[in-house]
């Protein structure tokens, strides 16, 4: 498959040359995710195709070039499919940049509202792993589950790094529900067999119009629609496969 879009690597450079002349070089990088230079600036490449977007750094090192974060975004069902968040195994630098800063930047350049998004859907292995331990911990089989804020254990995952990068994505909304689902994947190397992620969906509340069943809270109304629809979500590439 050949990638639709190469980003290159690039950093703003000025070179000054003289004789003895004393020359300062100051750099000016944009502070502005939604500046076209503000991920290259900063020593991050992108790779593109439909919605799929792969974020490549050299303080990043792991083998084949494996992308320090891999996301989706659906602009039809608005919602973003995190498979991969590495940020937090990149060489320490000055100019390294969190979740939020990559999805404001990306959804720059995919054209999108990111407040318009409804749901951020996360399985990566990190999440993976978090998730096995709490099925463990409570004695939970390979069924779905979900949390609300009313429950007990809903400060388990509020006080996860999920948690607080979805809210990092979204400030000011409101996260109102988290749902679990074991979900069978491809693997992109040939030969291996599926591999089973654990994918949690951060749902966020949303605005009751006059028009929305009152009997039916606007997260409920909406799940109830994605699952009606599940058939969109059966993708073998890993990144376009949500938890619906």
């Amino acid at each position: 498959m050949l990638p639709h879009s190469w980003l290159p690597l690039c950093t703003s450079f000025s070179c000054f040359q003289g004789g003895n002349k004393h020359d300062s070089t100051v750099v000016s990088w944009s502070t502005d995710p939604w500046d076209s230079n503000y991920l290259t600036d900063r020593g991050y490449s992108l790779w593109t195709e439909d919605d799929e977007w792969k974020v490549f750094s050299h303080r990043f090192h792991y083998p084949n070039k494996y992308p320090v974060v891999q996301l989706s975004i659906d602009t039809d069902y608005q919602g973003v499919s995190i498979c991969d968040d590495n940020l937090r195994d990149e060489t320490p630098s000055g100019v390294n940049l969190e979740i939020q800063n990559i999805f404001a930047a990306l959804s720059s350049r995919a054209g999108i509202d990111p407040n318009r998004m409804q749901w951020i859907s996360i399985n990566d292995a990190w999440a993976t792993d978090t998730v096995r331990d709490y099925r463990q911990d409570h004695d939970l089989g390979p069924d779905d589950f979900y949390i609300t804020p009313e429950q007990a254990d809903w400060e388990t995952f509020s006080n996860s790094h999920y948690f607080q990068a979805v809210s990092k994505m979204m400030p000011g909304v409101e996260i109102g529900r988290i749902d679990v689902r074991r979900q069978q994947i491809e693997v992109w190397h040939h030969g291996y067999p599926p591999i089973d992620v654990e994918c949690m969906t951060f749902w966020f509340k949303q605005p009751v119009s006059e028009d929305d069943d009152a009997s039916m809270d606007p997260i409920a109304k909406n799940l109830k629609f994605y699952n009606e629809e599940r058939s969109f979500y059966h993708r073998i590439v890993p990144c376009k496969t949500t938890c619906f």
